[in-house]
């Protein structure tokens, strides 16, 4: 394989020291103690770094939140988004897939719960209308 250009990896050396450097001073912050640990374990149980651990939990926090919504082409939709971590080979991406699997059940279950909820409603209602004559 050939070799990569230095000012592509000087540059990418930089760019992850900025961010690195921006996580261990604001991660505390963003997550609180209790987050900010739940990061770190993850990141020692898939023996990767808590940074992209953190990105992909973000990402599955707005799938998995309640009214998350999108107006798109007139009208409101629930919001979709798509996660993709780009690496090198052998470097534990199933590890972050696992974490969104466990996002992606959840959101599953969550609109289950809601188009049984609906569909429910409106068999009752339509049992009053046959009832009452509405």
């Amino acid at each position: 394989m050939a070799a990569k250009p230095k000012q592509y990896v000087e540059t990418m050396e930089e760019a992850y020291a900025y961010v690195q450097r921006e996580w261990e001073s604001s991660g505390w912050t963003l997550l609180g103690a209790r987050g900010f640990c739940a990061v770190h374990v993850q990141s020692v149980r898939k023996s990767h770094p808590a940074l992209p651990i953190f990105m992909n939990a973000l990402a599955g926090l707005v799938v998995a939140s309640n009214g998350a919504m999108l107006r798109l082409w007139g009208s409101t939709m629930p919001l979709a988004l798509w996660v993709v971590n780009i690496n090198y080979s052998q470097t534990r991406k199933s590890g972050l897939s696992a974490i969104a699997e466990v996002y992606a059940a959840a959101a599953d279950r969550r609109m289950r719960k809601m188009f049984r909820e609906i569909l429910e409603l409106k068999q009752s209602a339509s049992c009053l209308n046959i009832a009452y004559n509405f």
